[in-house]
């Protein structure tokens, strides 16, 4: 029942309007949301969202109750303070003070000041510089000395930094007010206000009167899921309708509806912006990848390939049936070859648009599939360019398949001329690139040669329905193909992204002044000069780091970022107030830098290009500051000097602290760079050794300056500056060998993606068509299967454990740096805690130190306070706060341990920092704590890792290469003997004598093989038995059928012969004309007797067909071409050009052919035209013909007797024709059988095994 019923389902869908309905159901649908989201008013939307906001408000300040409640109850009931168990609760900022003093904080990016967290209030709203937050307040009295601890609890709304970058955006922590400007009012609003569930305000929002918009994100995505899936029910509708047109014989009007919908589907939806205007995707975003007009955005590639692979599959399956393809194979042989040509030229094309696609995947995507620069992540986008990946390599097998299936069919090609058709259409696409300016890829020639001489060397295409292992290796073959594009596409991306980088570089190098930081510096000065507190504090004797404070902090842009700033403040004397600074007095400053060569266009700024090694440009500001007293004298002078360093691979600050509206200095890890003037070396930086490995004699060379050059596997470019200047940058060269990892990576991913579309296709054939599979194929995918699945195991398993040791040793590394910073650094933070060296000696020695090892050094008490970091303007700017990650204190302080190493983050920004304590030499007093923050821990871990993988992945795709040859052998070893027990089951015959097999082996085969030949023994046996049996009743079959076909002339004849003689003996008068005429039908009958007793001799000496391959599709089209010339029938012929071989006796099915065409146009009545149709095709190892009139029909009580001898629907003959059919057909193991309609005509149908 269950399978009567699937059987209606399936016959309901195969009809186009039942999924056109559909569409247009969930297209209305899809409109009905809409509608239903519009006709909401503003008001009533914002109603909505103001009851659901204040609902999520509630739940949060709830929950913040618990936590304070939580963390008071620790703090009245714990006699011993500590961080430990505080930290351990709760997840919102917390702040606990005693007498306005810090004693607690869980937070080291949010720290407020108290003087700002100060009142008496149960909440408030807190607007500070770079955050705002509700801030609820507990506190109580406690212990002798009354003590008033205040708890305060932070729950953040918004955050904004005082620089945007990558890392550091503007981030609505509460979700409902994303993108809404939340202002603190002194009272309530007419309306947007928020309130405690107590009643107390909070603050109002006011919201813009198209908030939140008609359809929220949920509903957006449902709009847009809806279209699309009315999109994909409309396609497979117009594929339905498609394959109507192609059943029939229409394929040309099935494509060209197929492509007309899907290129105006297309059309509309790149006109539309579909999806992205409706909803905001990340598959349909352009931000992360866009190419073109037609490929705006990844989404868009993917349907793309989509549309193209159902275009393919459909030619895939109807081209060759097609009118245009039968006549094509009717044209002469000359054009024939041109075609031919044409089509090897083709799958060139084919492959470098493949090519192009994947290089735009490389160049126009924001993320890479570079698996050897530690891209082993895989978030949703990369995911989706693998998946991309796949289908451009099924579009492309597909394609190919097609074009050299066509090759191999209308060309009936002689090796020798088969290779200089390819040659030719090789010649054809090189010709073609020349005419259309495309720039030539040296890998696809050599490619796609190899691959088409493997094509057409062992047949490729013919095996792909036929799961054997020669589908495994055509399928092989290709994903080698795709992925070596793929890899190669990768490696031209990685040398033209090194050249453009290296460009860069060499710009900036030999690049001008920089125009913008003249005129700020001027500004600066101007401001500086004209600040009251500066002049106050120029003429005290009080310490001068206020004025450095205040200069850092309230002058210099954020477009300074990118520059290391120096302080240097003098006194009217000239003396340099910091004993560290280099220059002790002003006059040894000006020396150095009131020269000509370094003065700009504005008054005491000057400009040095290249100072020193470290240093890529330099300014420096001379500000005399003076009194504002009239005739006053200099107060002294102030020097800003501000260098524009590189970065340390290990620096995590200066990344950070980069605004996103100012350009950043091009500095790209690993390249090295010389100055030069004229041959002469004036700096050098980078691992590269200028001194040694460069030759001046290539600064003659113009490709350096164009493209580059190669030496010592680095490439370098030059580019020439001012006057006899030439900068040269250099960058190690992109491996040859991670072509092959990425090729690896690659090609496994398509053999997954292929293990997968396998499994798919396979259930289909066996589920859905009753399919099986066979043996062979069975016997492939299990040694497959033996092979990949413990291969994949083993990898991730060893990946796992290498990974976590390189984890583990990297670690170990940034706790010894940091120790090692840390044992320096103890004395000095001892010293600085006697008082025995000054801030400005410390903090010259801090630096120092951090210059040396290319960290970044922040130094904090005992308590937990900043005391100095080598890059204050993380602090500076409040990015975060002066106060150390809590869980040092925990650790370190708490638990005594000596070292911890934290994950951190600053917005996006995620890092690892290593804190330490520094302790006293001889007390081991805990003085305070050393944290240096690793920005390239993660990336040197994943490096480490990724080179790991690099390694399994190369030497997975290496053994499965083998395996699979191996496994060819295997399976062959393995199904030899079968195939031959096979061949011979399959000639194995009661009529011819049958020779037993040998096997030398005493196995499982050989237990086959002996039952076998005990089979063959007891089938001669019963043969001769069988054969007396047979030829008793055969002979008895016969004298009843002879008898029966005797019996129907004799009764005529009899009643003849009495007629004669009642006729005579009566004396009738026409007794002479009587006589002459049961004569005449006397012979009539005795003529039917002698036709009978003739054709049953006949069929009783019909010899045993002899078995022989031959071509059946020939024998087939010369029978046809002996009737084709009769003007009174018409003969429709479809039958391929190709060669289709079967084992039979070709004789005997030339008769049999001429025998059903001859009944086919006896059978037409004469009022008719015959119309005769002739068809061969091929179907899953089986050669099917069929041979149709417009006849009369057999009628349904006689067609049971159509294979009996001397049968027939004719108006002459025995009918012993189709009894010879039927047993010749049968005896080359194949069937006949025939379809009929009265009044309609008749369909006769053979069915032939095809020989290999």
């Amino acid at each position: 029942m269950f399978f009567a019923f699937w059987g209606k389902i399936r016959d309901t869908c195969a009809h186009a309007w039942v999924w056109l309905s559909l569409a247009v159901l969930l297209a209305a649908v899809a409109w009905g949301v809409q509608w239903q989201h519009d006709r909401i008013s503003a008001q009533q939307r914002q109603a909505h969202f103001w009851e659901s906001s204040t609902a999520r408000l509630h739940g949060e300040l709830q929950t913040m109750e618990e936590h304070a409640a939580s963390i008071l109850g620790h703090l009245q009931n714990d006699s011993v303070f500590n961080f430990q168990n505080l930290l351990e609760h709760g997840h919102y900022p917390v702040s606990i003070f005693r007498n306005g003093q810090l004693l607690f904080w869980s937070a080291s990016r949010i720290q407020p000041d108290y003087s700002v967290l100060a009142g008496h209030y149960a909440y408030k709203l807190l607007n500070a510089q770079d955050a705002q937050c509700i801030v609820a307040r507990h506190f109580f009295v406690s212990g002798v000395r009354h003590d008033t601890i205040e708890l305060f609890t932070l729950l953040p709304l918004y955050t904004k930094f005082p620089v945007e970058n990558n890392y550091l955006k503007p981030t609505w922590n509460f979700t409902p007010f994303n993108g809404l400007e939340i202002s603190a009012t002194a009272s309530p609003r007419r309306h947007e206000n928020y309130f405690t569930a107590k009643g107390q305000f909070l603050f109002s929002v006011p919201l813009p009167s198209d908030f939140p918009p008609a359809s929220d994100v949920r509903a957006k995505a449902l709009y847009v899921y809806l279209w699309f899936g009315a999109i994909l029910l409309a396609t497979v509708a117009c594929w339905i309708e498609a394959k109507k047109w192609a059943r029939r014989v229409r394929i040309e009007i099935g494509l060209g509806l197929l492509v007309s919908y899907l290129v105006a589907l297309r059309w509309v939806m790149l006109e539309l912006n579909f999806p992205m205007d409706f909803a905001d995707m990340d598959l349909f975003n352009p931000r992360y990848y866009a190419s073109s007009r037609l490929t705006p955005s990844l989404g868009d590639l993917l349907l793309n390939l989509l549309s193209v692979c159902i275009i393919v599959i459909y030619l895939l399956r109807y081209a060759l049936v097609s009118q245009a393809y039968k006549a094509l194979c009717a044209w002469r042989w000359q054009a024939r070859w041109v075609v031919a040509a044409v089509l090897v030229s083709a799958s060139y094309w084919v492959l470098y648009l493949a090519f192009q696609t994947l290089r735009t995947l490389y160049f126009d995507a924001q993320w890479s599939l570079d698996i050897t620069s530690g891209g082993i992540t895989f978030p949703f986008l990369k995911i989706m360019s693998l998946v991309v990946f796949i289908l451009l390599s099924v579009a492309f097998f597909f394609l190919n398949h097609l074009l050299a299936h066509t090759f191999l069919r209308i060309t009936r090609l002689k090796t020798a001329a088969a290779w200089a058709t390819m040659a030719a259409g090789m010649l054809l696409y090189l010709f073609s690139t020349v005419i259309f300016g495309v720039k030539f890829a040296w890998l696809l020639v050599p490619l796609n040669a190899v691959y088409w001489v493997l094509m057409y060397w062992i047949r490729f295409p013919k095996y792909l329905t036929r799961p054997v292992y020669q589908t495994y290796l055509y399928i092989f073959s290709a994903t080698v193909v795709v992925a070596a594009i793929g890899g190669y596409s990768l490696f031209d991306f990685k040398q033209q992204e090194n050249l453009q980088n290296r460009r860069k570089m060499a710009e900036q190098l030999v690049g001008s002044t920089d125009a913008l930081a003249e005129y700020l510096l001027q500004d600066i000065m101007l401001r500086v000069q004209a600040d009251e507190f500066i002049q106050t504090r120029m003429a005290s004797f009080g310490n001068k780091n206020l004025i450095v404070r205040k200069i850092k902090r309230a002058y210099i842009e954020n477009y300074f970022d990118k520059y290391d700033l120096q302080v240097s403040i003098f006194a009217a004397d000239g003396r340099n107030y910091s004993s560290s600074d280099n220059f002790q007095t002003l006059a040894q400053w000006q020396q150095q830098y009131e020269q000509q060569d370094f003065s700009t266009e504005h008054e005491n700024v000057y400009f040095l290009r290249h100072p020193d090694a470290n240093t890529l440009t330099e300014y420096t500001c001379l500000i005399p500051i003076h009194s504002t007293l009239p005739d006053a004298p200099v107060l002294g002078h102030i020097v800003l000097d501000l260098r524009q360093r590189k970065g340390y691979a290990s620096n995590v600050y200066p990344e950070l602290l980069l605004d996103q509206k100012i350009t950043p200095v091009f500095q790209p890890r690993g390249y090295s760079y010389a100055v030069y003037d004229g041959p002469k070396m004036q700096l050098a930086f980078g691992e590269f050794d200028y001194q040694k490995e460069w030759n001046t004699a290539l600064f003659q060379d113009s490709a350096l300056y164009a493209d580059g050059l190669k030496v010592a596997h680095w490439q370098h470019l030059a580019m020439h500056g001012d006057g006899n200047t030439t900068v040269v940058v250099s960058a190690p060269s992109y491996p040859f060998k991670n072509l092959f990892s990425n090729f690896s990576f690659l090609f496994l991913i398509l053999i997954f993606g292929t293990i997968i579309l396998t499994i798919i296709y396979l259930s289909y054939q066996r589920i859905v068509r009753g399919k099986p599979l066979t043996l062979a194929a069975t016997i492939q995918l299990y040694l497959n299967g033996a092979f990949f699945v413990p291969m994949a195991a083993v990898s991730f398993f060893t990946l796992s454990i290498i990974s976590s040791g390189y984890r583990h040793d990297l670690e170990r590394v940034l706790m010894n740096r940091t120790d090692a910073v840390a044992n320096n650094l103890a004395p000095y933070l001892e010293k600085y805690a006697m008082q025995q060296i000054s801030y400005e000696e410390f903090d010259e020695t801090l630096r120092q130190m951090a210059t040396y090892t290319g960290l970044d050094i922040n130094l904090f008490d005992e308590k937990g306070r900043l005391i100095l970091s080598s890059q204050p303007a993380i602090y500076e700017k409040e990015l975060l706060s002066e106060r150390i990650n809590p869980w040092a204190i925990v650790e370190i302080d708490e638990r005594k341990r000596n070292a911890i190493l934290q994950k951190e983050s600053v917005g996006l920004f995620n890092y690892s920092s290593v804190y330490e304590g520094v302790r006293a030499t001889q007390t081991g007093e805990l003085l305070g704590f050393v944290s240096i923050p690793f920005f390239d821990s993660s990336n040197e871990l994943n490096k480490q890792v990724a080179s790991v993988l690099d390694t399994i992945i190369n030497i997975f795709t290496i053994i499965f290469m083998l395996f699979l040859l191996l496994s060819y052998y295997a399976s062959h070893r393995l199904l030899v003997p079968l195939k031959i027990i096979t061949q011979r089951l399959h000639r194995t015959s009661l009529l011819d004598e049958n020779e037993p097999l040998y096997w030398p082996r005493h196995d499982e085969i050989g237990l086959l093989v002996s039952e076998y030949n005990k089979m063959l023994r007891n089938l001669a046996e019963s043969k001769i038995a069988l054969s007396r049996s047979e030829k008793e009743s055969a002979w008895r079959e016969m004298a009843q059928q002879v008898a029966h076909e005797i019996k129907n002339p004799l009764t005529p004849m009899k009643l003849t012969l009495q007629y004669l003689q009642n006729a005579m003996q009566n004396g009738h008068p026409n007794v002479e004309a009587i006589t002459q005429k049961a004569t005449n039908t006397l012979l009539v009958q005795v003529e039917n007797l002698n036709d009978i007793a003739t054709s049953f001799s006949a069929f009783a000496k019909m010899p045993t067909p002899r078995m022989e391959r031959f071509d059946v599709a020939q024998t087939l089209r010369q029978t046809v071409a002996l009737y084709q010339s009769n003007d009174n029938t018409e003969i429709h012929m479809d039958i391929p050009a190709a060669s289709v071989y079967v084992l039979a006796d070709e004789k005997l099915m030339s008769r049999i052919f001429t025998n059903l065409i001859i009944n086919a146009i006896q059978a037409v009545p004469q009022s008719r035209t015959p119309q005769i149709g002739v068809r061969l095709h091929t179907e899953d190892g089986q050669v099917k013909i069929s041979v149709s009139d417009n006849g009369s029909g057999i009628p349904s009580e006689i067609q049971h007797k159509v294979f009996i001898p001397n049968f027939s629907t004719k108006y002459a003959g025995s009918g012993i024709g189709l009894a010879v059919a039927k047993r010749g057909i049968e005896h080359a193991g194949g069937k006949i059988w025939f379809e009929t309609a009265e009044d309609e005509g008749t369909t006769f149908f053979i069915d032939l095994k095809i020989s290999e």
